[in-house]
């Protein structure tokens, strides 16, 4: 056979094959397909998902990247591959977070770099969902449950939910931490109820959602509002909101009147413009940079209380993120006890990018006590002096601070007995909070000489005012500071949150006059180690 004609038969061959991969784009063939559908209701901690998971396959040869899922025509943005793309003659598992409706029927389409798939399914009819609480202690277990729930539009509206057990027996419950749909029905609220349950054993309880409203006014949480501040005590708590000078419900009082102790103060120097580049606070707040930080001092706020009871009264603080979409603060002081818990939800409407920022120099002016620019959950405790973890090892980290895992509890204590400790109750899927930053320092003064910092920065002046307070602010699984000491190449990446709703579920405790780390292990084993809870429909 001629070399001209072993030519002619190769550039044939290539031109079919060619020619049959443009025919099969033109005709719509895909290597994709979608071969089940399951619509799930699981329990992460506490927060109740509700998701779809699409087992799909790759039939071609080479590897597929999926570009977008959609739901109705709609893209959905909240959705995971495990490893970003599904390899050749191999099958993989998309996990789609959407708040599916009992019995709804949905179109769902997956697109590929290597063409789509589309399939028409129908919700499971659910009867009512169920947490079933497991008491593992050889002693009863009596205490408020709450959870973090995501409603399908139409489900459910605000405060019309009931919870009753087993045996029919109601307990007493508050909705809060409320997010509604365009139409007025709850999207997202926390759920919290009285639970008892026996030693040893098991209690079912519903939800289940009633046409009248569900609430009540607590008679042992005192609620105090006027111009300045709005003030909430039960007696053994004290937390102030201040409302004066653009502070925007800061919160400069958290602890015991009656004791005397306050681990609270407000992070803003006077002589500050909000024009400069760091990051005002009170005593629990979140932050966020995308092309310029955003936090509710400087953002336009509103300040509200949701509720007065009967379990929580809550404060809700309101703020933009720009024309990124919205932020929502909830702060939800009990009848009794010396804690809260702090829901914080953002709902985005446009791809929102943040910088690590977490650079070095004349970048550090950027990186307030070393977590860069995004905390969820930022704890500032005056008068601390360490950190202390639920194994009972004690840290002392000076700027920029280190990172340790947030599966556990972490302190910041005065003395032993005196601290504030916080622990992560329900985490986002999607944008989880991985790691407990701490830092005994808010920016590099130090290393710039007390109050001056670089000529080539602002001048700020706020030595005197960060000096004596200590952090501990809730950063990205995937936006790790720095392990130990040393810095990690941290700041050379980022990530982009997609539009979305958003949301995390916080413990923040004042041990006063008690031993910090054994009401830090009640506390975590009050909620994880003694109880085994589990969703039922």
């Amino acid at each position: 056979m001629s070399k001209r004609l072993i030519i002619i038969i190769i550039v044939a061959l290539i031109s079919a094959a060619s020619l049959y991969l443009v025919l099969n784009q033109l005709m719509g063939a895909s290597n994709l397909e979608i071969l089940d559908v399951d619509f799930k209701l699981s329990l992460e901690n506490y927060r109740l998902c509700r998701s779809i998971e699409l087992l799909v396959k790759n039939k071609g040869d080479a590897n597929l990247t999926i570009s977008s899922v959609r739901i109705d025509g709609k893209d959905v943005h909240l959705w995971i591959l495990r490893g970003g793309y599904i390899p050749p003659r191999s099958t993989a598992t998309i996990l789609v977070f959407y708040p599916w409706k009992s019995g709804g029927k949905y179109s769902i389409e997956i697109v590929s770099d290597s063409g789509s798939a589309k399939v028409e399914e129908a919700a499971p009819s659910l009867d009512k969902i169920g947490f079933i609480v497991n008491n593992r202690r050889t002693i009863d277990w009596h205490g408020i449950l709450s959870f973090e729930v995501e409603f399908s539009d139409g489900e459910c509206k605000p405060y019309c939910l009931e919870i009753v057990d087993e045996n029919g027996v109601k307990a007493t419950s508050q909705m809060w931490g409320i997010l509604t749909y365009d139409s007025g029905y709850v999207r997202y609220a926390v759920i919290s109820f009285i639970a008892h349950i026996p030693k040893e054993s098991s209690k079912t309880y519903y939800l289940v959602p009633v046409d009248k409203e569900v609430r009540g006014v607590s008679d042992k949480i005192n609620v105090f509002e006027n111009n300045d501040s709005i003030l909430v005590s039960n007696g053994e708590l004290t937390v102030k909101f201040n409302l004066t000078d653009r502070f925007h419900g800061s919160i400069d009082y958290f602890g015991s009147q009656n004791k005397g102790i306050n681990f609270a103060e407000i992070f803003k120097p006077p002589q500050a413009t909000l024009s400069e580049l760091y990051f005002f606070h009170g005593f629990l707040d979140s932050v966020f940079d995308s092309n310029g930080k955003m936090f509710a001092i400087i953002m336009k706020t509103d300040v509200t209380v949701e509720s007065k009871g009967p379990l929580f009264a809550v404060v809700k603080r309101t703020w933009k993120l720009r024309d990124l979409g919205m932020a929502y603060d909830f702060y939800a002081i009990p009848e009794n006890g010396t804690y809260i818990l702090y829901n914080f939800l953002v709902d985005i409407e446009k791809p929102m990018g943040l910088g690590a920022l977490a650079g070095e120099g004349e970048y550090t002016i950027y990186n307030p006590a070393g977590m860069g620019s995004f905390a969820i959950a930022h704890l500032a405790v005056k008068n601390a002096t360490f950190f202390l973890t639920l194994g009972g090892e004690i840290y002392a980290p000076l700027y920029p601070g280190m990172d340790i895992y947030a599966d556990q509890p972490m302190a910041a204590c005065i003395d032993h007995e005196t601290g504030v400790f916080i622990q992560l109750l329900a985490n986002d899927p999607q944008n989880p909070v991985g790691y407990w930053h701490i830092s005994k320092q808010k920016f590099p003064w130090h290393i710039w000489g007390g109050d001056k910092p670089n000529p080539s920065t602002s001048e700020i002046g706020g030595y005197e005012y960060a000096k004596d307070l200590i952090f501990i602010a809730g950063v990205h699984k995937y936006m790790l500071c720095y392990s130990g000491q040393q810095s990690d190449p941290w700041r050379s990446g980022g990530l982009v949150i997609q539009p979305g709703t958003y949301s995390w579920l916080f413990e923040v405790y004042a041990a006063i006059k008690e031993d910090v780390l054994t009401a830090m292990k009640r506390e975590y084993n009050m909620y994880y180690s003694n109880l085994e809870i589990e969703v039922k429909v």
